[in-house]
């Protein structure tokens, strides 16, 4: 699977990638990540809201793929928009990513109060 997108940060994006959103039993996500690294998968998608970022840091971390190979994105949830809280919500999906490298966050907006989202845009930059 060699197809991907050019980023304006001088890396580049795999566009097909593994989705871990209902991967929330005890190894579910880590054995799919493995599973999915062996099929030549080199993206993976997870959020702090579903709940299974540790077992994402430890799939990556096992799966036996230098991490600078891999692409890995979460997503900072509308919640920790509306209390203000960007920097803490990036820390926190950082920490049980740990050692994974290079992490593409997102702001994740389902609607809501576009000066809340300006704002975490901004602090974004």
């Amino acid at each position: 699977m060699d197809n991907t997108v050019f980023l304006n940060t001088n890396r580049e994006m795999p566009l097909l990638g593994l989705g871990v959103y209902k991967a929330t039993g005890k190894n579910e996500a880590e054995n799919a990540i493995i599973s999915a690294v062996e099929s030549g998968y080199r993206l993976i998608d997870t959020a702090s809201v579903y709940k299974n970022e540790e077992n994402v840091g430890r799939g990556i971390a096992s799966c036996g793929i230098p991490r600078n190979e891999l692409f890995i994105t979460t997503k900072v949830w509308n919640t920790a928009q509306r209390l203000g809280d960007i920097q803490g919500a990036f820390e926190r999906s950082l920490d049980p990513l740990a050692g994974s490298g290079m992490l593409s966050q997102h702001l994740e907006s389902t609607g809501g109060n576009p000066e809340i989202r300006a704002g975490s845009f901004y602090w974004c930059q």
